[in-house]
């Protein structure tokens, strides 16, 4: 796997050499982009026990809630890097000028990191090419445990074998329509419930839905337990 890992990591070069035909530029932009992404898995993977998935990518409105996870200090280190490495960029660009490439191997490298990237929507069908192409370099998903895939699979491949995944087959009989008409229904039997309960929360059973996460009901400030939901 550090064989695909480092074709991968090299097409991401490529993809950044054509686009600026800048040596010194695509290299340290490949290089901080990896290194960013290797800390941000570090990261993740403290915290929550699972690299960074494609979903969250996605989730613009999420970045926010995501830089609050990361120390301060790692930020300003960051900051500080990027002026740095901005500096380093002009410097060797002007001291150490590289050949340019011509048009068609610009092109060339495009092509191949868009072909080989764009690929990963194919990963997990298992008729397909480039699964059998994976398998044999020995890939292994385990959307289980992702933290293992990430270790064994390579950061950057166990990202692109969640590119592949169905997190909930569609349903025929499911329509915003249809949930319309059941909360409707259970509506009218709560209301019906309710005609004659006296509001008394000390006289009510609560039930916790955790849905696939663990939260400690003790941390609201407003309810009081009579005991401790959460056993050891």
């Amino acid at each position: 796997m550090m064989i695909l890992t480092l074709l991968l990591y090299y097409l991401i070069y490529r993809f950044f050499y054509g686009i600026t035909n800048k040596f010194w530029l695509s290299s340290i932009i490949t290089y901080v982009a990896v290194t960013i992404a290797i800390v941000a898995d570090a990261i993740k993977i403290y915290y929550r026990s699972e690299p960074i998935l494609p979903t969250e990518v996605t989730m613009v409105s999420a970045y926010g809630d995501i830089l609050e996870m990361i120390p301060q200090i790692i930020l300003w280190i960051a900051i500080i890097g990027i002026i740095i490495l901005t500096g380093v960029i002009i410097f060797c660009e002007i001291k150490f000028p590289q050949e340019r490439l011509n048009w068609k191997s610009r092109l060339l490298g495009i092509l191949l990191a868009i072909v080989v990237f764009g690929s990963s929507t194919r990963i997990n069908h298992g008729n397909s090419i480039v699964n059998a192409w994976l398998s044999s370099y020995g890939n292994e998903p385990t959307f289980w445990n992702q933290e293992y895939g990430a270790q064994y699979n390579g950061a950057i491949q166990q990202f692109l074998n969640n590119i592949d995944t169905s997190i909930m087959e569609s349903n025929s009989n499911y329509s915003k329509k249809r949930v319309n008409k059941l909360v409707g229904k259970y509506k009218k039997q709560a209301e019906k419930i309710n005609k004659g309960r006296i509001n008394n929360l000390s006289t009510q059973t609560i039930v916790f839905n955790l849905s696939e996460s663990l939260a400690n009901p003790n941390r609201l400030k407003e309810v009081e337990l009579s005991q401790n939901p959460l056993y050891r």
